[in-house]
């Protein structure tokens, strides 16, 4: 399996969401391997990507890509922010930790995911996630 994250980006210091202002994306994989670890595999990046936007790459917490099991949703409501909805990747070291996580993130989503979470990643809005079947085994 692979994990596809599609960041849009708009030029230096224009408003998100504004056509006019779109230039393009940044596409990452990640590859989830035989131990259950995620290894970038790609980039397709932006000849100029803005100064002000982070790589596509950066998106993805380095400390969830070291565990050993995930789970990947689809879009999480945040209650610090009513409007805040994004793709969320989970990371644990055991099946019953990250179903603890998990359990945890439907009560009170902004206690997994907060600034000092290892656990979590929450990609922008602007930001595609997928899982995709992919023909190649893993290292």
């Amino acid at each position: 399996m692979e994990l596809r994250v599609e960041n849009a980006y708009y030029r230096e210091g224009a408003p998100k969401r504004d056509l006019r202002a779109y230039i393009g994306t940044e596409v990452a994989h990640y590859q989830v391997q035989r131990n259950g670890s995620l290894r970038l595999l790609s980039t397709q990046s932006m000849k100029e990507r803005p100064r002000d936007q982070p790589p596509v790459q950066s998106l993805m917490q380095p400390s969830i890509r070291r565990y050993h099991y995930h789970r990947f949703y689809f879009e999480v409501l945040f209650k610090r922010n009513s409007s805040a909805r994004g793709s969320v990747v989970l990371g644990a070291g055991s099946p019953a930790e990250l179903d603890r996580l998990s359990e945890q993130l439907f009560v009170d989503p902004d206690s997994v995911c907060n600034d000092r979470s290892t656990h979590c990643t929450v990609f922008p809005h602007d930001c595609s996630v997928s899982v995709e079947a992919n023909s190649t085994p893993p290292a």
